[in-house]
């Protein structure tokens, strides 16, 4: 009940380029934050049921800074025409600290970069993609209140397929997590204790196939 709304000074600078093969955008910024709102604040164990607590809560002064860019370009081109293939690279990071206390903001994701190399042919209703994601591990962390759940580095790759069937109709077939690799988000996991039984329910999903059909009726 007592939760203050945040301020801030923010600044940001972004370049973007586009109108020929390569295109994309490139931003970095800076934030300054008075009551700065964190969410999902660990306060420890409810004794009674077992359950973790969080909350939502100030910090007096706090500034997050960061960088992201996406760029695309079009491989295999022929004189004016587009080329078959496209390759998309994005990444972001930020920073976060409080101010007062000089300690990490937990509330800030790691690092994230992706990969995409997407083959679709102009004149043909079909797209396949392969997209290579690699976060790094969440090694700035406010331990102050007690030892926390950690998320390592990973990586993985999905392999995605569309087709239009017809007109309106558009199936989309992906293999998701295609190594198989055992790993969670920081997002999943962040606040809870290092040794917190529950830990291993966060993990996300292996390899697994998934099928979809849009259907469009004008």
């Amino acid at each position: 009940p007592d939760l203050r709304p945040e301020r801030s000074d923010h600044l940001e600078l972004g370049l973007r380029i586009g109108g020929g093969r390569i295109s994309g955008s490139a931003s970095a910024f800076l934030a300054d934050y008075r009551d700065f709102i964190e969410s999902r604040v660990p306060l420890g164990v409810d004794p009674a049921s077992g359950y973790s607590l969080f909350q939502s809560r100030n910090r007096a002064r706090a500034r997050i800074y960061g960088a992201e860019a996406s760029f695309s370009a079009r491989l295999g081109a022929g004189g004016e025409a587009p080329g078959p293939w496209l390759a998309t690279l994005g990444a972001g990071f930020a920073h976060g600290e409080d101010r007062d206390t000089g300690r990490p903001l937990n509330s800030i994701d790691p690092p994230r970069a992706t990969l995409s190399l997407a083959y679709a042919p102009a004149q043909d209703a079909w797209r396949l993609e392969g997209v290579l994601t690699a976060t790094a591990a969440q090694d700035r962390i406010d331990e102050s209140a007690g030892r926390l759940a950690r998320a390592p580095g990973h990586a993985t790759l999905d392999v995605i397929g569309a087709w239009q069937v017809a007109e309106g109709v558009h199936l989309r077939a992906a293999v998701l997590n295609v190594f198989d690799r055992r790993y969670v988000e920081w997002a999943d996991v962040r606040g809870r204790a290092f040794d917190d039984p529950s830990l291993d329910l966060y993990t996300r999903p292996g390899r697994s196939v998934t099928l979809g059909v849009t259907l469009r009726l004008d």
